[in-house]
Formats: structure tokens, C-alpha cells, sequence
């Protein structure tokens, strides 16, 4: 993009001088600065037109298993977390589910299709404020970070490592972005009941950065827009399924036990696309190091295959003892 940059100015420079030069001749207007000026156009054109358009995307299924009758994920009725994967969601947010559960008269329906498709759109809201309190955890000091995320005994541990610390940055404080990000709806409201004591502080973000969420009856939709890339994760829900799939023979479940749960299955799609006139950048490089760090990060919490994966590694650290 520099030598593009270049190029053109040179055009321009060039063109301006054999103006001057020619400025006398009568016939300079059709003959000198009409092509010159056609030239640029064209260069400017060519350099726009020769910018690369880099976007990034990572799509994947996210699988949320509750109880049928009361609605709590598989964490409350079954404790042996490491046999499918780590929990589904810390205690703090279960605790919250729960308060929902119990609190919402719409999960207290007599049918029961009706109470699971509230269910679903609960855990819909869930997935993507997980993905959110996760992310003000790990970006709490600093955006240019290397997250190391990894099984340990039955539970997992994440290391966070700064790449470059500098005072280069913004932040996101929880309680301005959950009171003036949101519209007044659903999602809103379950961010700000929260008990304040789980608030976390702030999230560190590129300079200029501003976040959103977009709630619709469809998805739910976490927006970060900076100069350089605007980021979007998207939760949408794809229906479900009696049962606990394959994790009722890690679990050693049978037939009758696995059909109490209900699976609910979401698509996260995440998408990031690069500013076209900010190719080339010398600070690129640590925006797509962001966006690549933190995707593979939501796929770690939230994918089915990582999570499938964890449970069979432990499932095969445990055989025999």
C-alpha cells in the first residue's frame, strides 16, 4: 500500500510541475492538464481498486444440555464436570439461571413445549453473556494477549500473556457498556440484574474501540468496531433434541437417564473485516493477532468439538486408575 502511495504521489508531483512548466501555451489545458489530471484519476482508482479486502470467519455448533422438568443445565444435576467437557457455566451464572428460572413466570407453563422453547432462548442469552463475562476477564489489563486455555486434572486453566504492553489502548467498563450498549430489552435487562458483586471491573480494547450487543428474535449479536476491523459474534439458535447425545456413554448413562436432559443446539458465527484502507499497516499485524485470539478463545468455551474432545482426554487420562 506504501509503494501504491507513493506512486501516486509522484503522478502528482509530476503533474504539477509540467502544469507549471507549460503554463504559458495556450493549447496547455487540452494537451497537458487534462491528461495529467485523467492519470491520477485513473492511479487513484487503481490503488483503491488493488487494497485488500481480508476478513476472518469461524462458524461452529455450541450444544447447551438442561434437565427437562426443572430447566438447570447438566452442571446442577450432575457434578462430574470433566466427564463432558468442563462446566457449562461457572457457579456465579448458574446461580443466575437459576434465580430466572424460578423468578420468570414463563418458564412455569403447563406445556411444556412452550416452557423449553423460553428455556432455549434463556440459554441463548446465556451463551453469548458467558462469551461476554469471559472476555472482561481475560482482556482485563490489556487487548494484545496470547490466552492459553487447557484441561488440567478435571477442570480447565487459562493463562493469560500479554504480547505487547503498551498504554496504547481503551476500555470498556462493564456498567457503562451494559447501561449504554444495550436497548431496552430482554438481554438488557438480564445484564443488569446480575448481582453487582459479579460485575466485573473493565475490558481493555484497541483504541477507539466501541461495543454494542444486537438482540433480535433470532440471535444475539456482540459488536466491536474500532479504525481498523469491526468484530461481530453471533448466538443463533438451531433447535434441539432429547437427550444428552454422546455424552451419555461418558457419562454411563442409559437410555431412560439420558432422556431427562434436553439439548439445545446453537450456531456462533464469528466474523471480523478488516478496513480496506488500513491494509498494510505496521499495527495490523496485533489487530488480527485480536480478532484470531479471540476467536479461538470462544471456540474453546463454547464449541461443541473442544468440548467433546476435553471429556474423551480425560476420559482416556482416567482409564484404569
Amino acid at each position: 500500500m506504501a509503494l501504491s502511495i507513493l506512486i501516486v504521489t509522484i503522478l502528482v508531483v509530476v503533474g504539477a510541475y509540467m502544469a507549471y512548466e507549460n503554463r504559458g501555451l495556450p493549447e496547455m489545458k487540452s494537451r497537458v492538464i487534462l491528461p495529467v489530471v485523467l492519470g491520477i484519476i485513473g492511479a487513484f482508482f487503481t490503488v483503491l481498486y488493488s487494497l485488500k479486502s481480508e476478513k476472518v470467519e469461524l462458524q461452529f455448533n455450541s450444544t447447551v444440555y438442561f434437565h427437562r422438568s426443572d430447566l438447570l443445565v447438566l452442571d446442577e444435576h450432575d457434578k462430574r464436570s470433566a466427564l463432558y467437557g468442563g462446566e457449562q457455566f461457572g457457579p456465579s451464572l448458574r446461580s443466575y439461571v437459576a434465580g430466572c428460572v424460578e423468578r420468570d413466570e414463563r418458564f412455569h407453563q403447563s406445556k411444556s413445549d412452550k416452557r423449553g422453547e423460553e428455556a432455549g432462548q434463556l440459554y441463548c442469552d446465556m451463551v453469548l453473556l458467558k462469551l461476554i463475562d469471559r472476555f472482561f476477564w481475560a482482556y482485563a489489563d490489556w487487548w494484545d494477549v496470547r490466552i492459553t486455555s487447557q484441561r488440567l486434572g478435571d477442570g480447565v486453566m487459562s493463562i493469560v500473556s500479554p504480547v505487547r504492553p503498551d498504554p496504547d489502548s481503551a476500555s470498556l467498563a462493564w456498567e457503562r457498556f451494559v447501561t449504554e450498549s444495550l436497548d431496552k430489552d430482554r438481554f438488557s435487562s438480564l445484564l443488569i440484574g446480575l448481582p453487582k458483586q459479579h460485575w466485573p471491573e473493565k475490558m481493555t480494547v484497541p483504541p477507539k474501540t466501541k461495543g454494542r450487543v444486537v438482540v433480535s428474535p433470532y440471535d444475539r449479536r456482540l459488536v466491536l468496531t474500532n479504525p481498523f476491523v469491526e468484530v461481530s459474534i453471533t448466538i443463533r439458535p438451531k433447535g434441539g433434541a432429547i437427550g444428552v447425545g454422546d455424552f451419555a456413554w461418558l457419562l454411563g448413562y442409559d437410555k431412560k437417564k439420558s432422556e431427562e436432559f434436553w439439548s439445545e443446539l446453537f450456531d456462533v458465527s464469528c466474523n471480523a473485516d478488516f478496513r480496506k484502507m488500513r491494509y498494510g499497516h505496521p499495527e495490523m499485524p496485533r489487530y488480527r493477532r485480536w480478532v484470531e485470539t479471540m476467536f479461538e478463545e470462544v471456540q474453546y468455551q463454547v464449541g461443541d468439538t473442544e468440548r467433546i474432545q476435553r471429556a474423551r482426554d480425560y476420559r482416556d487420562l482416567t482409564r484404569g486408575v
